[in-house]
């Protein structure tokens, strides 16, 4: 042994012993997150001798692993001179083999210690075998790490005495945390394994019903999503609900209510996905028409139509639980799947509304609502849309006055125009007086056709800006009356009047109908109406009291008002003075039923009406679309 050895006592967890090793020795010097700290900075590191204490591993920790052993010896491996001392409790036979096995390829001391009592011969020993590098291997034991260390501290002297060329520069000695022995060690990992198997038996149950909740929050996101028109937010939920309500369904083995309120969100989810996929076709099909490139007309507006068909299959036949009421949104399939029912016959004739086969020409009439009209209001514009091979070819815009000069000869006007609006001759502007708007629609199709000379294939009716329509509100605009459609081709027409997008007038129907043949605008005028009903055995009595205030200063107001009572219309006139009010009112009985369908004027938007039925209020509504109200005894 060389003259100036030293020998650096280390007493460490594995898991600091790691950090020592591959951070401090590798920068030529020991330090500790410990009270004390070995500085080897200025030593001559070629004649350093490593004592490693591995002493065990603190509360709460596992036992030494066959990982953790051969990580030691991938350590400590290029430490020379290399000699190793490890403490540790409870090592099995297995890992003592293996240590001494590695031990003897390395030429690196293997000390075990185990439970026995520590004494001044027990450490000579220990300290013997440590130097000397030509004897076998030692198995020693000794029951406590602290005492251990107190043991070497005492015998130090007579180390250095027996040694007198070896300097032992400083013991590390980590903060004293009692070491519980062996048995309590034992019990507290049994019990920590049951703490943990407890706890994967409560995860293993709460997976589902988190599932479900998360699941069912997402999927009514979608569908807020797709109603605020976010397409590609809304897929992002259904797609994510999807992946939750697999997940719920495969972890209710036990439920089968569980099982089936799964079954149902998943079944919402590929509808919605689905529902994404098929906005997403329609809008490109609507950039298509309206673009410049070339596209197959054909193959896009038949994945339309089987998108649609395949919705309404899906809808038609999904019949939810009891039970997933509260997980799934509120809508109403029945009345989703009336509408796919009739889009997709709307869906599989496009190519022919498209004009596949030839040119087709559509008028659209713009009504101002500030005139209100029966349809909307008067008639101030005209643009002609005109598709080939579905792509829009020619937008044509004219004004309705330059269109209504080139009319010859008379036309006799309705009574009310020539009475109470001194309208000589009927004429394109003033064509949509019939509440009916595929009527109003004819009418104006042989104006323009008299005044044009050219054909039309449809009408649409619009009370709003249509540079504002697009793929994403034509629905709503179509259910609210402010667009309203009538095609030529009795097949697409008969569609549009299933959908109640035509403009007509549904059977048992209630409206009220306003015809402004005056100066002063509807934006002065404040009307809201009460409608009572008074149901008997055969029949049903009804009132209606319709309440105006003219807000202009200095224009009248002149009204022919037309109330819509099933098959019959009633009519009155009046005229309202600047800052005035007035009620109209009227009554009639009707066969027994216990439904009306309060129709919505075009161009009227949240008109005030309140419903009360024997005596009892039973609706306050701001209509924005026809509302069918269900009444009896």
């Amino acid at each position: 042994m060389k003259d100036d050895l030293q020998l650096a006592l280390i007493i460490s967890d594995y898991k600091d012993l790691q950090e020592k090793l591959s951070e401090n020795l590798s920068r030529k010097h020991l330090h500790t997150s410990y009270k004390q700290s070995l500085s080897l900075r200025d030593e001559n590191l070629n004649n350093i001798v490593y004592l490693f204490l591995i002493v065990g591993f603190r509360d709460g920790s596992t036992s030494l692993t066959m990982t953790r052993l051969r990580a030691i010896f991938e350590d400590v491996q290029n430490l020379k001179p290399k000699s190793v001392l490890i403490l540790p409790y409870g090592i099995e036979n297995e890992l003592i083999n293996f240590a001494k096995e590695n031990a003897r390829n390395l030429k690196i001391k293997i000390i075990y210690l185990g439970e026995a009592e520590i004494n001044d011969a027990l450490i000579e020993k220990i300290l013997h075998s440590f130097f000397g590098y030509n004897g076998e291997n030692e198995t020693v034991i000794g029951e406590n790490r602290f005492k251990l260390v107190e043991k070497i501290e005492e015998i130090k002297e007579k180390l250095i005495e027996a040694q007198p060329d070896i300097v032992i520069r400083k013991i590390l000695i980590p903060e004293n945390k009692p070491i519980k022995v062996q048995r309590k060690r034992r019990k507290q990992n049994k019990i920590r394994s049951f703490g943990i198997l407890i706890i994967i038996i409560l995860w293993i149950i709460a997976t589902p019903f988190l599932s479900l909740f998360i699941s069912s929050f997402l999927l009514k996101n979608g569908v807020n999503e797709i109603n605020n028109k976010d397409l590609n937010g809304a897929n992002i939920y259904f797609e994510t609900s999807k992946v939750f309500a697999n997940i719920a369904g495969v972890g209710f083995t036990f439920s089968n209510n569980g099982k089936q309120i799964a079954s149902d969100i998943l079944k919402y989810d590929e509808i919605g996905i689905q529902a994404y996929k098929t906005i997403l076709l329609g809008q490109r099909i609507f950039n298509e028409v309206n673009g410049n490139n070339d596209y197959d007309l054909k193959t896009q507006a038949n994945q339309f139509y089987l998108n649609i068909d395949s919705l309404y299959s899906e809808t038609a036949f999904l019949s939810a639980s009891s039970n997933s009421k509260d997980f799934l949104p509120d809508t109403n399939l029945t009345n989703i799947s009336f509408y796919l029912q009739s889009l997709r016959k709307l869906a599989k004739d496009l190519p022919n509304i498209l004009g596949i086969n030839g040119q087709k020409n559509y008028l659209v009439i713009v009504q101002d609502p500030n005139k209100l009209r029966p349809t909307g209001g008067y008639i101030t514009n005209l643009i002609v849309y005109s598709f080939n091979n579905g792509r829009l070819i020619n937008k044509n815009a004219i004004n309705v006055d330059d269109v209504d000069s080139q009319l010859r000869g008379f036309v006799t006007p309705p009574d009310a125009l020539k009475n109470y609006a001194g309208l000589a001759s009927w004429n394109l502007a003033n064509s949509n007086w019939d509440p009916d708007f595929s009527q109003a629609s004819a009418k104006a199709e042989w104006f323009f056709n008299k005044e044009t000379n050219q054909n039309i294939d449809g009408v649409i009716g619009i009370t709003t800006d249509i540079n504002n329509i697009n793929f994403d509100n034509i629905i709503s605009l179509l259910d609210s009356k402010n667009v309203q459609v009538f095609m030529n081709k009795t097949d697409d027409e008969t569609t549009l009047v299933e959908l109640n997008w035509d403009g007509g007038i549904l059977a048992n129907s209630f409206g009220i109908i306003d015809a402004n043949v005056g100066n002063a605008g509807n934006n002065q005028i404040k009307e809201n109406a009460v409608l009572n009903i008074k149901t008997n055995t055969n029949s049903n009595n009804y009132s209606l009291e319709i309440d105006y205030t003219n807000l202009s200063k200095d224009l009248v107001y002149k009204d022919d008002v037309r109330i819509i009572e099933g098959n019959n219309i009633q009519e009155k006139y009046f005229q309202l003075n600047p800052g005035k009010n007035t009620k109209l009112s009227f009554s009639w009985s009707l066969p027994k039923n216990n439904n009306l369908n309060l129709r919505k004027q075009p161009g009227v938007d949240n008109f005030p009406i309140q419903v009360v039925i024997n005596n009892t209020t039973r609706y306050n509504i701001f209509l924005q679309h026809d509302k069918n109200i269900s009444f009896g005894n």
